[in-house]
């Protein structure tokens, strides 16, 4: 067993934002028979944006400039299906995909997603 936690964790430090696309287009996607076709080229192209470094605004701006059909309830399904796929393990593109959801969400409630302060590190000098 501790072999193949060991294994495990290898394989995931190994990986990178190419690796998630290729192992996407080889497997199959989490919970396809939920997913219609729509919602599954949203997905493909929210994936996409995030694994070439997009995050919030322009990520949203890639989604439905890729997708004419996409709107706001729609890519934050599919943002939700992203994060339930076991085949992303790129933290970078999970975190983006997950801001992105969070935010589009609020904006659907009607509520102004609050900017976040950058952190300083603890040693770092605080600015003026």
């Amino acid at each position: 067993m501790r072999r193949l936690l060991q294994a495990a964790i290898f394989n995931v430090a190994q990986l990178s934002w190419s690796d998630d696309i290729v192992r996407l287009k080889r497997l199959p996607i989490v919970e396809s028979q939920t997913m219609g076709e729509t919602k599954k080229k949203i997905y493909e192209a929210l994936v996409a944006g995030a694994t070439s470094g997009l995050h919030s605004a322009p990520l949203f701006a890639y989604v439905a400039n890729k997708n004419p059909k996409s709107d706001n309830k729609r890519i934050i399904q599919a943002a939700f299906h992203a994060l339930r796929d076991p085949h992303l393990t790129n933290p970078s593109v999970l975190k983006a995909i997950c801001s992105l959801a969070a935010e589009r969400r609020l904006i659907e409630l009607g509520l102004e997603p609050t900017p976040t302060r950058p952190r300083h590190k603890k040693n770092s000098p605080q600015p003026c």
